[in-house]
């Protein structure tokens, strides 16, 4: 290792960096070469490397189009910072100063290959998106003149750099060697746009309408996620295994407490989402007896906390029971609930719905999730200023 490279990481060691870093393809000598400097327990959290495609599948959460691209890379980075945020929350940290670096290569083999040897590397990380890519030189007969190690090292090095550039630190290739890309924010993308309402946008940033949505397809997951944590996650993974259907996260503009939420924080929360999961804006359905109303016939998953609002009586101008009916019998609602600790106390599902006078006959609305969430936005709130 040369003197340049030894120097730099050394420096990240230092940094208040921390990383989750996940390859397949190559890349497998970048956790190497941060381990041979000492202090390297202070930057690595997790190195993963889902080289099979079932392993790609767990990691990501769904089976990408192709394994080795630049939105595969894009979504590895930030599975991978999900998973340091919540190695570092767990921890009794906030989640701050993660960078979750991905990266996908092909590269040669025992065997000559038609396509690109290449590789694609993304870093995800409090200051947004940043992604780049390469392509090897190949001989005529199929296989690349560096050959697998050569292309190898490249992909470490390429890789470090990424990590070093996004944690603010001196880079180890020259100007010119990599072209790293920083992706333009949501909040810039979509400033000159009237309205959110409605508005729907895709993992990929590609733009939609609730008008796509199916609620034989999708389930509704409400809330503010501000921040989204590992266990919104976690809830809205079991909820798709339970359900088979896709989990679309959905944020009102308005909330029934606090009231309008500016413009520009609802964009800051959707950063959270891009190249991970859809999120749904939706104007003037703070009550969830409003959102029922206007998904009529979707399902919404929702935690215990939730379901005590919504059945909270000062909420509503007619009896909880006439608004349970109405969920019910005319706009077709039905929601799938996970456990959480209210006021310091796990509540059964039953039991709650008994103690707000909810009798059996409206039960059926009602389907527990297993799991349980342990974390909450507020408490991350208050000693973090993420989204």
């Amino acid at each position: 290792m040369n003197e340049k490279l030894t120097r730099a990481i050394a420096e990240l060691h230092a940094s208040p960096a921390r990383a989750v870093i996940a390859c397949t393809g190559a890349g497998a000598g970048v956790q190497d070469a941060l381990c041979k400097i000492p202090g390297a327990s202070q930057t690595i959290l997790e190195a993963v490397f889902p080289y099979s495609e079932k392993a790609l599948i767990d990691f990501l959460g769904h089976k990408p189009q192709k394994s080795c691209s630049p939105e595969t890379a894009l979504r590895m980075a930030v599975a991978a910072r999900h998973r340091g945020m919540e190695l570092d929350i767990r921890s009794g940290g906030t989640g701050k100063n993660i960078i979750g670096l991905g990266l996908t290569a092909t590269i040669t083999t025992n065997r000559p290959k038609r396509g690109e040897n290449r590789v694609f590397l993304a870093a995800s990380s409090d200051s947004g998106l940043r992604s780049a890519s390469h392509i090897f030189e190949k001989n005529e007969d199929g296989y690349g003149k560096l050959g697998r190690e050569g292309e190898g090292i490249i992909s470490d090095h390429l890789a470090l750099n990424l990590l070093l550039e996004t944690a603010g630190l001196e880079q180890i290739l020259a100007a010119g060697e990599m072209r790293i890309e920083k992706h333009v924010s949501l909040l810039e993308k979509l400033s000159k746009r009237d309205s959110l309402a409605d508005l729907l946008i895709h993992p990929n940033e590609t733009l939609g309408t609730a008008a796509d949505l199916d609620p034989k397809k999708h389930i509704l997951f409400d809330g503010s996620f501000n921040p989204l944590h590992h266990g919104h996650r976690n809830f809205a993974r079991q909820a798709k295994f339970a359900t088979g259907m896709d989990v679309v996260y959905a944020i009102s503009t308005n909330h029934p407490d606090k009231g309008a939420i500016p413009r520009e924080e609802l964009l800051a929360r959707s950063e959270q989402f891009r190249w991970f999961a859809p999120v749904l804006f939706t104007e003037n359905t703070g009550r969830f007896v409003d959102k029922a109303e206007r998904f009529s016939g979707f399902s919404f998953l929702i935690g215990m906390d939730t379901l005590i609002r919504i059945l909270d009586q000062k909420y509503y101008d007619c009896p909880v029971r006439e608004i349970t009916r109405r969920l019910r019998d005319d706009y077709q609602a039905h929601f799938y609930v996970v456990q959480r600790a209210v006021n310091g106390k796990l509540s059964n599902l039953h039991e709650t719905l008994l103690e707000k006078g909810i009798t059996p006959g409206f039960w059926l609305m009602f389907t527990p999730i297993p799991g349980r969430i342990d974390v909450a936005s507020r408490d991350l709130r208050t000693t973090s200023a993420a989204f």
